[in-house]
């Protein structure tokens, strides 16, 4: 029997190595596409609200044939992005 003296570093770096030979790479994730309906309602907004929103450009939206639909990834980063205003009085 042969005794090896490694270090934790050592011992890490195996393990890592093991690790990414058994699981497979994590898949990308999946782009998931709203409806116009869905995009509102996720936003607490209305369709007309959502409509002014796609026009001045704060929300974009894909058309795929005749339908309008929103990445779920945009909507979070346009919701990300929103600017809060002072009420008025």
């Amino acid at each position: 029997m042969e005794l090896v003296l490694t270090t934790k570093d050592d011992l890490r770096e195996l393990l890592k190595e093991c690790l990414q030979e058994i699981s497979p790479p994590a898949p990308e994730k999946e782009q998931k596409y709203l409806t116009r309906h869905e995009a509102a309602e996720k936003l607490g907004i209305t369709l007309p609200t959502l409509h002014h929103y796609t026009k001045r450009g704060l929300i974009t939206a894909h058309r795929v044939g005749t339908r309008i639909l929103y990445k779920d990834v945009d909507l979070e980063n346009a919701l990300r992005e929103v600017i809060p205003t002072k009420p008025r009085r």
